[in-house]
């Protein structure tokens, strides 16, 4: 398997984040930057958004992103293999820079998971958080890769506007 089997979805993901993070910023009239030469922090009315590259081969190579918030919030994402299993991970701190959550997707494909061979198409959500609101504190789910779309914008979606809210808090 080669990282162009999974750069599909991959980059859906990244692009449906970054959608997110523009909705949010245009609805609290902040400005979404993407020069990481800004340093470790933002103006009040600014979101850094640095999105990883998808490596040649995710197998060999990790790539990093970031958002950072005008708080101390920062969703730190990495692009990976776990387990020679491609990754996308985003691992989200508070306003306080207290960790509040960890998302990890798994895309599975053509039985490339040692651990599974028998998945075949399909793709795993793990999501753990800390936030104690009604939305996803724990989420762990497998389907065929068939609705990964749908699953990344219901399940990404729901996660981001609870990480946004505990970022934006004091």
């Amino acid at each position: 398997m080669y990282t162009t089997d999974v750069t599909e979805q991959l980059s859906f993901a990244l692009k449906f984040l970054r959608g997110l993070i523009d909705s949010y910023a245009n609805e609290t009239g902040r400005t979404v930057i993407t020069n990481i030469f800004t340093g470790t922090s933002v103006n009040t009315n600014e979101v850094l958004f640095v999105a990883p590259a998808i490596p040649p081969n995710i197998f060999a190579t990790v790539a990093n992103g970031i958002v950072r918030f005008p708080t101390k919030a920062a969703w730190k994402i990495s692009l990976s293999a776990e387990s020679e299993t491609p990754l996308l991970q985003i691992g989200f701190t508070d306003s306080k820079g207290v960790e509040s959550g960890n998302l990890k997707i798994y895309v599975l494909r053509n039985g490339s998971d040692k651990a599974h061979p028998e998945a075949v198409d399909t793709f795993y959500i793990e999501y753990h958080s800390k936030i104690p609101v009604p939305v996803l504190t724990n989420l762990e789910k497998e389907l065929p890769i068939a609705g990964y779309d749908a699953a990344v914008i219901e399940d990404l979606r729901g996660i981001a506007l609870a990480q946004i809210t505990q970022a934006e808090s004091e």
